[in-house]
């Protein structure tokens, strides 16, 4: 049974900042007593409200503060039920409500989040729960081509083997009376490297894991032509594993290797790629690099015994993809190079 909505309403505010209206997280600017981040006020007013709200006008005002958050979590709960609306506000992504891994060593998973809010709202909050519309997430299949192993050992590191580290979710909470361990909905720049573009460095800032379309695509450099919105959450979603180590035929955030990657986060956004880089490679139109957008595939050959893609990745945007590169490299962010003049794009249609 769902929990009362609100119940479950009353327990976020606790969960978030104690129901301090005052609270703010000197790291991510996240704000009051629901940790709103900056850069969703004013879309959320529009949104939501019909209201033009700046900042200052929320942060001065507790009722706009219980008028906005109830108006937007209202809609998660309404999609998604208790526990998906939870993981929402959490992590921006209602299906990870049954996700118990850690991103960070000190702060809940998104799964020990939902089930912290739902025991101060008095339901049981196990994670066996799943909400309306999100269950739990099945076994991958395991990728047993030989070929895509030894291939990606050829891929280049580009000098730094972790690449460039960005937007990872985690924001601590700093005001007095807050739960230890509790946090903002919000991505969290941890690293950016200096030779970045414009656009990823923008990108790394503290983008919010809950924000309204438009705003999440301006950053991330997606067109307007994305109108479905799964573009930008499958990237973010890719952002989320930055850091998980690669593992030969993983599919799952345990471990991942190049085209498991792209098939989790996927998969996970309603999407169901083919296992394997050389099959993925064929699910769109084969098209130069130049004519991609965030969103689309990279494909290499590294081999002239096996003819198809041998390894492949995410396109971003402003020539930087999102890859679980080799053995021993954790999944990264780079910039394509001289490196990579043989590979080509992939333009999906979705």
């Amino acid at each position: 049974m769902a929990t009362n909505f609100d119940a479950l309403f009353a327990a976020l505010g606790g969960q978030e900042s104690g129901g301090n209206y005052g609270a703010t997280n000197g790291r991510t600017g996240a704000s009051g007593k629901y940790q709103i981040m900056p850069g969703n006020v004013a879309a959320w007013g529009k949104q939501y409200l019909g209201q033009n709200i700046t900042l200052s006008q929320y942060k001065s005002d507790p009722a706009l503060q219980e008028k906005l958050a109830r108006a937007v979590f209202q809609s998660y709960y309404t999609k998604y039920g208790d526990r998906g609306a939870l993981s929402a506000w959490y992590s921006g992504q209602p299906g990870k409500a049954n996700n118990y891994t850690k991103f960070r060593a000190n702060e809940p998973s998104v799964g020990e989040y939902v089930d912290s809010v739902l025991k101060r709202a008095g339901s049981a909050g196990g994670g066996g729960m799943t909400s309306p519309l999100i269950g739990s997430v099945p076994n991958e299949v395991v990728d047993n081509t030989a070929k895509e192993s030894a291939i990606e050992s050829l891929v280049p590191t580009s000098g730094d083997p972790y690449g460039m580290m960005a937007a990872s979710i985690g924001a601590g909470n700093t005001a007095p009376g807050i739960e230890a361990g509790s946090r903002s909905p919000g991505f969290d720049a941890v690293a950016a490297s200096a030779q970045g573009s414009a656009a990823q460095k923008a990108a790394a800032q503290a983008i919010p894991s809950v924000m309204d379309e438009g705003t999440y695509n301006q950053l991330a450099g997606i067109g307007t032509g994305d109108t479905t919105g799964k573009r930008a959450a499958i990237i973010a979603l890719g952002k989320q594993y930055l850091g998980t180590m690669y593992k030969w035929g993983g599919a799952a955030p345990g471990g991942f290797d190049c085209s498991g990657l792209l098939y989790y986060i996927f998969k996970e956004n309603g999407i169901t790629l083919p296992r394997v880089s050389f099959q993925q490679a064929t699910s769109g139109k084969r098209t130069a690099l130049s004519d991609l957008k965030a969103g689309d595939l990279v494909a290499w050959d590294n081999s002239p015994r096996n003819p198809g893609a041998d390894h492949i990745a995410l396109y971003l945007g402003n020539g930087q993809i999102l890859e679980a590169p080799k053995a021993g490299v954790p999944v990264r962010i780079r910039s394509l190079g001289k490196s990579d003049a043989a590979a080509w794009g992939v333009q999906m249609n979705y």
